[in-house]
Formats: C-alpha cells, structure tokens, sequence
C-alpha cells in the first residue's frame, strides 16, 4: 500500500478523533489500536511504532481539524473516501472509524454524519454505537 493512501486512512481516522469537537485520550488510543488492526490486515508483517502514530497525528492534527470543520463537510470528506474505494476491506475501515466515535462511550452527531457517509459512500453497513 503507498503512503498516499496510509496518509488518506490515518486522516480520516484523526477526523473522526476531532468530529466531536474534543479530542480524548480513549479517541488517541483508539485511534493507535485501529492502525495496528489495519495494518495487519493490509499490509501483514509490516509494523509502525505506536510512537510513530501519535507523531503522524501531532504533525496533521491541526490540518484534520481543519478538514473536520470544513463547509460542507461532505464535500471536503468526499475526495479521502474516494481514494479509499478500491481497499479490499473497507468495512474494517468503517469498524475502525466506529471504534474510534465510541472510545468516550458517546457517539456524537458529527461523528454519526461521517459513519452515514462513509457507508453510504462505499456501501456497507454503518457501524452501530457502542452500548
């Protein structure tokens, strides 16, 4: 997989982190633990560092939040979601982006609108809020 598309995947993942307008630690450690997932399903034998993934998402933080507030939001999302309509599992992509939303044990609206359209987008079935 080239980095252009890890980057597309991790972005998403951050935006996702910011939806709800605060970042926690439960969302950082979901975010690190649905990398590792991804990458063993995507690239199996390949490893990044947890260290490596919270300097990516300290380096892009400000540049997702940006995307997460960005107006229309569907239109500024839609390009990331395109460049990932050819991964083999996006479904676990999908499950990742949940897992993420429900890392504070609340799924907010914003992060439900991005769950819909990812879904929508790629046509899976949308992720349900944790109990």
């Amino acid at each position: 997989m080239t980095q252009d598309l890890w980057d597309r995947i991790l972005m998403l993942l951050a935006v996702m982190i910011m939806a709800d307008g605060r970042v926690r630690d439960e969302e950082i450690d979901a975010f690190a633990r649905g990398i590792e997932i991804l990458q063993t399903n995507f690239e199996p034998g390949e490893t990044m560092p947890t260290a490596a993934y919270r300097a990516w998402y300290d380096l892009n933080e400000a540049r997702a939040r940006d995307l997460s507030l960005a107006e229309p939001f569907d239109a500024a999302i839609m390009p990331y979601l395109s460049d990932l309509s050819d991964l083999d599992n996006r479904q676990l992509l999908l499950d990742q982006l949940g897992a993420i939303a429900d890392a504070d044990m609340h799924r907010d609206k914003h992060e439900s609108d991005l769950l819909t359209l990812a879904a929508a987008f790629w046509g899976l079935v949308r992720t349900t809020a944790a109990a």
